[in-house]
């Protein structure tokens, strides 16, 4: 809407708006809308006076000089139908072909370029460059020109009529025709110029509000980045806050089960076994989610025995099976290697069977390794058990999600397992299939394009056990560095058991500097990772730097693959996580101590 420079509408633009509504003053519209309106009512009203005038002076008014007083006055129609209409689109057509016709008519009954007429071809094609841009511009400029040509062509053939107007009568119709379209070329140029501006304005605007959104996107990006880091830091501080008194209930668990207890007792040991290690699946489920949300779990690539893999896991999970289910083990006839991370693989396959054993209570769970060909392995788990219904199938592998079926209902889980499962195998580049029927079973199939290897020579020595009476520790002397008393006297009993000659326990990294300055003879050392003082990197790397040879294992309650390497460029020897399990502590000392 145009405004003088006291904020007020101007003159022109107040007597317009009693004859246009006020919707279509807003924006681009406001100049079309006042171009429109004056342009059909001064060339509607003028074109009826300039040829009733020249009826008048003549004293007839020829029949084709009545086509163009119809055609004229169809240009008054637009006025009107700006008050019905909210969109000035349409009405801008009507009268832009209402103007073409009419030119080609009156120039057309005028000797065509030959005539007076002539000039007003400039209106259609700047009242088109005004009011259209893109297809619709370019059509009426062509629509135009054909009908230009036309007339033309046929002026050049003799075609055309004897011309309405008197010979007499053209230096005046020259003039008053190239006056009034350089008065509309005029107008229509200054609504051009407005036009562009304004066009320019609302590209600023629109650039303006783009960047906005862009700074907004930014700013929620940043606090996103930032909710992540607080998120992925809360679970690395939870895990290890939870980790370290599981340490202690797991462990003590485990001590009190290798111990000569009253039968009593027995049950009472297993159950808080069974606790800790199930609080402790549920960490590690939340930590595994998490990282392959934030696509943050690493794999390790490394060359191992599939077939021994498979086989060591189906005789452990044997001995968890409920009395009436057997687990049978279907191998191919030549052993598999490939490259992978051996330990993900597991922890998907462990996941599976153990939902297989979940909801099977009578029958037959099956897991089955099939090699196909040289670019891939099948690994299948079938079951005999409930069954999954078509609709929970559709959300298995969503976390959180359980099946709704009453037999499953009162089974323990987060829901996560699957997820979990499903993400590392993706990971992997594999995918995982399920099909399944109600009360009567499932079957899991793990396809995996890890590539096979042939000819790898993987030691298939049992890893030497010791005698209960001699121990792995026999004869070593070995120091416990944990800020923590509670985890130095369940580590001290555990290694005591394995028969450990000599347990020295300190509480800092300081503190085993000094030690192993005053007894350099020290040959295995546990130690932590996070301590006071000076952390278990740190003191690793200075005990390096003193020449000490003794074997370092890190024990830490966080599990991440980045603990593990940093552990490794200190130069310690092992890594073993919190909660301790004795069995994989027997196993990390033995492969530490055999390349001592």
């Amino acid at each position: 809407m145009k405004m003088d420079e006291s904020n007020k509408v101007s003159w022109l633009t107040q007597q317009l708006m009693r004859f246009i509504p006020a919707h279509l003053f807003a924006g681009e519209d406001a100049f079309r809308a006042k171009l429109l309106w004056m342009y059909s009512v001064s060339l509607g009203g003028l074109g009826l006076i300039i040829v009733l005038g020249l009826a008048f002076a003549e004293g007839e008014l020829p029949i084709r000089r009545l086509g163009t007083v119809f055609l004229v006055s169809c240009l008054l129609i637009a006025p009107i139908l700006m008050r019905f209409v909210r969109d000035l689109t349409w009405v801008s057509v009507v009268v832009v072909i209402v103007t073409m016709i009419t030119v080609f008519y009156v120039d057309f009954n005028n000797l065509s370029i030959a005539g007076p007429s002539a000039l007003l071809w400039v209106l259609p094609i700047t009242l088109a460059a005004t009011l259209f841009s893109g297809w619709r511009l370019f059509l009426f400029c062509v629509l135009v020109f054909s009908l230009f040509v036309f007339n033309i062509y046929s002026l050049f053939l003799g075609r055309l009529p004897e011309p309405i107007m008197h010979a007499e009568s053209w230096p005046f119709m020259q003039v008053a025709f190239g006056v009034f379209v350089g008065v509309i070329v005029l107008v229509c140029t200054r609504g051009m110029s407005q036009l562009a501006a304004l066009h320019l304005q609302k590209l600023q605007v629109e650039l303006k509000q783009k960047q906005e959104h862009i700074q907004q996107i930014s700013q929620l990006q940043v606090q996103a980045e930032s909710a992540t880091r607080s998120k992925t830091m809360f679970l690395a501080t939870m895990s290890h806050e939870l980790r370290t008194p599981l340490n202690s209930v797991i462990g003590n668990a485990q001590l009190l089960a290798r111990a000569d207890l009253p039968e009593k007792y027995h049950a009472k040991v297993n159950d808080i076994s069974i606790a800790g290690n199930l609080l402790l699946m549920l960490i590690n489920d939340i930590l595994d989610f998490s990282k392959l949300e934030q696509n943050e779990l690493k794999l390790i690539e490394e060359p191992y025995d599939l077939t021994q893999q498979v086989s060591e896991l189906a005789r452990m999970m044997s001995a968890k099976l409920k009395a009436g289910v057997n687990l049978d083990l279907e191998l191919p006839q030549e052993r598999v290697y490939i490259q992978g991370d051996q330990n993900r693989l597991s922890q998907v396959l462990m996941n599976l069977l153990s939902n297989a054993m979940k909801f099977t209570d009578a029958g037959t769970i099956t897991l089955t390794l099939q090699a196909i060909n040289q670019h891939g392995v099948r690994i299948a788990i079938s079951d005999t058990g409930i069954g999954i219904s078509q609709n929970d199938l559709k959300k298995l592998f969503t976390e959180f999600s359980q099946v709704t079926n009453d037999s499953a209902r009162n089974m323990e889980g987060t829901g996560l397992g699957l997820a979990i499962s499903l993400g590392i195998v993706k990971r992997m580049g594999g995918e995982i299939n399920v099909t399944s029927e109600l009360k009567k079973g499932s079957c899991f199939t793990i396809d995996l394009p890890h590539k096979r290897i042939s000819g790898l020579h993987v030691s298939t020595e049992i890893m030497p056990t010791a005698q209960k009476d001699e121990g792995v520790l026999s004869g070593v002397s070995v120091l416990i560095v944990d800020d923590i008393a509670m985890n130095c006297t369940v580590m001290e009993s555990m290694l005591l058991d394995f028969g450990a000659e000599h347990v020295m326990s300190v509480n800092s990294g300081l503190q085993a500097l000094e030690y192993i300055a005053k007894q350099p003879n020290t040959q295995l050392v546990f130690m932590d990772m996070r301590m006071p003082e000076m952390d278990g990197i740190e003191a690793t790397r200075r005990l390096r730097q003193q020449n000490f040879n003794g074997q370092i294992i890190a024990v830490t309650a966080n599990a991440s693959m980045e603990d593990r390497e940093a552990c490794l460029d200190a130069g310690m020897n092992g890594f073993i996580s919190k909660p301790i399990v004795m069995v994989e502590l027997e196993k990390t000392i033995l492969n530490v101590l055999k390349h001592e």
